[in-house]
């Protein structure tokens, strides 16, 4: 008797809380954890603040919150609403939000976007357009994902903004920057829209019964992207201008069977006058611009992503490893690096992501009908990278490149990288970059050479604020030198491009970076980027100097889905090519 009482009298003695949304939707069995006490969830259930929702196997749950914002909770999945405050008639308040492990998604109702807060183990979302979703992994890992714009990926290490349908970003550490925005597989929105109980006619309704299903409930794509050009150039008494337009049609059909087919036509067009050379068009007279004219099939792929743990991709398709140095599209050129290849990664191993592609060519930069337009090749890629360092990643890699049409750009290049975020005091944190690897002649490759290459880069970041120091060494013999013909040149060693292929002699490049990503809600300022970065330029065999070169590049996203870009490149020559200063005006938008 006397227990029942003390029970009963602990019980009036908890606070009482009002309910802050309903259940209005759930198939399979979930609970509540309320006070330490598991309640079993129905139809209509309140929910209160402190709840921690758990669903079981095959189980989701919808929560409509008092401001009309949706909550959905999916198969094995645990979330925490923390607190929610709403003044109906204000419409004002603000709501915490937890998602420990799992699959959510969120549709926003009348609380204000900038107080709805939803934090993972690794990452904080911010919504600032209607719709979110997304998968949070045993070790905390985060993908998010967004239907309609936009959607801001935070960690300790950095931010990143989806503002394009469709794409997402994964935030494997809380200390690390998110992934950049990349287009949702069929696969992933297939595994999260059955998670999340996706309906025919729900956008994450991504999986087909039918073969036809897929083709018909695919999701088309746009980017246009108009660059100006000018280039002025030691040598030449004409300066360059090109104005150029490239557009991407593409289409990627639903998942049937864990398989989906990606196609994709691009055209680059010049506007206006042709006062450069293209490297096409016999203008001579002027400085070069690599963007030609051309209209091509960029990627036309049949993939396998389905629930089992490797994932294929056969056929026309771009490929990034790591930071792109040694494999990459080259994206900043118009027409981009497209590989015809095999692509295989497993993910059995936990925290061990692992890559293979066999590539039968690659073209881009130029057309592929042009005489140096497309590498033919016998080439195999490995790239093993674990994640399960705190705050760090370690690749170890061997890129085997058989060119046939080029011989002596074949080489077997073996190598370690290792890149971290390491927290420190306050809101500091040091950034580490780790990288060697040794690169040989390889297959029918007329020259004998055995160069090593290094990469060392030392940051600091406060807020948005961050600096580094950086060396990168590609070793050279004095005929033969490191070269990276499937990796991605404007962003290293200057954006002026004057070392894509280095002399014989190799390049030492020391360099100081300094970039800034505003933390502020002006429209005009949220989400932009400012880079400066100072090199100096000398041989690695013989130390002779080879100039300094000044870069600068601003971005701004505005109207959600476009951006202008701005980028300034200065290289004054000393022992090696020519003076040479550029200038970019990039203007572009995704549909």
């Amino acid at each position: 008797m006397l227990r029942l009482l003390v029970s009963f009298f602990f019980l009036l003695s908890l606070p009482a809380h009002a309910s802050v949304g309903e259940v209005t939707r759930l198939s399979g069995n979930a609970k509540a954890i309320r006070h330490g006490q598991d309640i079993p969830l129905s139809l209509h259930s309140a929910i209160e603040e402190n709840d921690a929702l758990v669903t079981e196997e095959n189980a989701h749950l919808v929560v409509k919150l008092k401001d009309a914002t949706e909550l959905t909770v999916g198969a094995r999945s645990r979330i925490t609403v923390d607190r929610f405050v709403f003044d109906p008639k204000a419409e004002t308040g603000n709501a915490s939000i937890h998602i420990s492990k799992g699959f959510f998604r969120f549709v926003s109702g009348k609380m204000p976007k900038e107080n709805m807060r939803y934090t993972t183990p690794v990452a904080a979302i911010g919504i600032r357009g209607s719709e979110a979703f997304g998968e949070v992994k045993a070790d905390g890992s985060t993908l998010v994902g967004m239907a309609e714009c936009c959607v801001d990926v935070t960690t300790k290490g950095g931010k990143v903004s989806l503002d394009r349908p469709n794409t997402f970003s994964a935030a494997t550490s809380a200390y690390t920057p998110p992934n950049l925005p990349t287009t949702c597989t069929g696969a992933w929105l297939q595994k999260t829209g059955r998670a999340l109980g996706a309906a025919p006619g729900d956008h994450l309704y991504a999986y087909a019964s039918t073969p036809l299903e897929a083709l018909t409930q695919g999701i088309p794509s746009l980017e246009l992207r108009y660059r100006f050009e000018h280039v002025e150039q030691e040598g030449f008494v004409r300066n360059a201008d090109a104005s150029t337009l490239r557009a991407r049609l593409g289409y990627q059909t639903a998942s049937y069977a864990g398989v989906n087919l990606t196609a994709e036509l691009e055209q680059v067009m010049r506007l206006g006058s042709e006062h450069y050379n293209d490297g096409l068009n016999g203008n001579t007279q002027y400085p070069q611009v690599p963007d030609p004219d051309s209209l091509e099939i960029s990627a036309l792929s049949l993939a396998y992503e389905g629930e089992f743990p490797t994932h294929a991709r056969l056929g026309r398709q771009r490929l990034a490893f790591d930071n792109q140095r040694f494999v990459g599209p080259a994206n900043f050129r118009q027409d981009a690096k497209a590989f015809d290849a095999l692509a295989l990664t497993d993910f059995h191993i936990p925290g061990l992501t692992a890559n293979y592609a066999y590539v039968e060519s690659m073209g881009g930069n130029l057309p592929d009908d042009s005489p140096a337009g497309e590498l033919e090749s016998d080439s195999h890629l490995v790239n093993l990278a674990y994640d399960g360092f705190p705050g760090g990643r370690l690749v170890a890699y061997a890129y085997l490149l058989d060119i046939e049409n080029n011989p002596a750009f074949s080489s077997q290049t073996y190598g370690l990288r290792y890149s971290g975020t390491t927290k420190l005091d306050g809101e500091w944190r040091l950034t580490t970059l780790l990288e060697h690897a040794r690169q040989l002649d390889y297959a029918n490759n007329p020259n004998d050479y055995s160069e090593p290459y290094w990469h060392l880069n030392l940051g600091l970041a406060w807020r948005g604020l961050e600096g580094s120091v950086g060396f990168e060494s590609l070793g050279g013999n004095g005929v033969s030198a490191v070269q990276t013909p499937y990796g991605t040149g404007h962003s290293f060693n200057g954006s002026a491009e004057r070392f894509i292929r280095r002399p014989g002699n190799g390049l030492d490049d020391v360099y100081l970076q300094a970039g800034y990503a505003p933390e502020t809600g002006l429209p005009l300022l949220q989400g932009s980027q400012f880079t400066l970065v100072h090199h100096w330029f000398s041989a690695e065999r013989g130390g002779v100097e080879y100039g300094t070169e000044w870069d600068a590049a601003a971005r701004f996203p505005f109207q959600e889905r476009y951006f202008l870009g701005l980028e300034y490149a200065n290289y004054q020559a000393r022992g090696f090519s020519v003076d040479t200063e550029v200038f970019w005006v990039v203007l572009g938008g995704k549909f």
